[in-house]
């Protein structure tokens, strides 16, 4: 609550909003000490800038019968992300709330 009070309350409206409906959901279900990991933004901070993660082109694993993986050097590849720098992303964001106008209606 701390962090979000310090990035967000009386940005814009938008902050404001985003502030109330979160920190109310915290009281709601009386969590004390919380953290919520917002996943979709991962995935957005790829787009906005590549070196907010870590990656490499790996072979993708093959899905076997017995709940396990096994790997195919032929097969097709994919992007491994194994490290996201989260404080970056996430200052990205607050940044871009922070910019947020509203279209002049505030």
């Amino acid at each position: 609550e701390p962090e979000l009070e310090t990035a967000l309350r009386g940005r814009n409206s938008l902050c404001d909003y985003l502030l109330e409906n979160t920190v109310s959901y915290m009281h709601r279900w009386n969590i004390r000490h919380w953290h919520k990991v917002i996943w979709d933004i991962a995935a957005i901070g790829w787009f906005i800038d590549e070196t907010f993660q870590r990656e490499r082109i790996i072979h993708a694993p093959i899905p076997q019968y017995d709940h396990h993986f096994s790997e195919d050097g032929d097969g097709v590849f994919l992007r491994y992300v194994y490290y996201l720098d989260a404080d970056r992303i996430l200052d990205s964001l607050f940044s871009k709330l922070e910019a947020f106008s509203g279209g002049g209606k505030e």
